[in-house]
């Protein structure tokens, strides 16, 4: 049986995953040893042009749809199921990326993590 948190730890970590998104790529834009772990450098050019999606889709996003979860908006499942589609997205294209240019694994592994947590927080909301 699945575990199924309430809507506020699905919140919470809706919450937590979008301020991660951001740091995220701020880390990428700043740290070069960091970004070294997720792009190779021939990659980067390619990541990069994702930055405004991923950081306003998952990130905000997901903030949003946390904050909606936390105050049980009417709307929150709604919001909830959007950012697992896109965490789905992004988890795919960095599938994509392990043989492709930016040819590394760690942002795939961390992409399966991040749509598990999001699939629980989704159905955590949709079953108010």
């Amino acid at each position: 049986m699945l575990i199924r948190p309430d809507h506020r730890i699905a919140g919470t970590y809706l919450i937590g995953q979008g301020l991660l998104g951001v740091v995220w790529w701020v880390l990428l834009f700043r740290a070069p040893t960091v970004r070294d772990w997720f792009v190779a450098d021939a990659g980067w050019p390619v990541a990069r042009q994702l930055v405004v999606a991923d950081t306003v889709g998952f990130g905000i996003g997901s903030v949003i749809a946390g904050l909606a979860a936390i105050q049980r908006r009417s709307w929150a499942p709604v919001a909830a199921v959007a950012v697992l589609s896109i965490t789905a997205y992004a988890t795919l294209v960095a599938a994509t990326w392990i043989a492709g240019p930016v040819d590394r694994w760690l942002g795939f592994v961390a992409m399966l993590a991040a749509l598990a947590g999001t699939a629980i927080s989704a159905r955590t909301v949709m079953n108010a």
